[in-house]
């Protein structure tokens, strides 16, 4: 409750003098949870050109590679098991839904080394995956015809169940 208030707060305070606050996300204040972080992004808005905002990117972007590094220091190197069909790698992919699984997917969608994407997510109420996937990349900024490339199977599962909580043909099928 407190966030959104001063989220709401600075961009009446903003928009008071004519300041365009419609890049002003919901998370706004979760994003910058410190005051020095707040204010550099609040500059950042006030002068898009500054070095504040490029400076808040650059730090979220080192900040993210470091949590990559941190988590996946210990992964075991990929080593294809068999032949992808396509003679390109095939993936599985988890929460390509998300943000950042958005993101991915349609990455490996573009890049040609790559010839198939088993695209995992947990079965969603109201709307199909489908539907859902699409919506995600349009709310990202990513083309929607990607939710449709014959790269990609979208699968709903759970991945903490035995066998991803897949048919077992379909596990078989994406266990290459």
């Amino acid at each position: 409750m407190q966030s959104t208030f001063i989220r709401n707060s600075i961009a009446n305070a903003l928009k008071s003098t004519g300041i365009d606050v419609s890049s002003i996300s919901a998370n706004f204040v979760y994003e910058s949870p410190t005051i020095t972080e707040l204010a550099i992004s609040v500059y950042g808005i006030v002068d898009p050109s500054s070095d504040a905002a490029a400076d808040k990117a650059t730090r979220k972007v080192a900040e993210m590679e470091s949590l990559i590094q941190k988590y996946t220091a210990d992964f075991p190197k990929h080593s294809p098991s068999g032949a992808a069909p396509g003679n390109g790698e095939v993936l599985l992919v988890t929460g390509t839904t998300g943000a950042l699984g958005t993101t991915i997917l349609a990455q490996l969608v573009a890049n040609e080394s790559i010839s198939k994407v088993y695209a995992l997510n947990r079965k969603g109420s109201g709307k199909t995956l489908k539907e859902r996937q699409t919506e995600s990349l349009v709310d990202r900024g990513y083309d929607a015809g990607v939710a449709s490339s014959s790269k990609i199977v979208l699968v709903e599962g759970d991945p903490s169940a035995a066998g991803l909580g897949l048919s077992e043909e379909l596990y078989n099928e994406a266990s290459l």
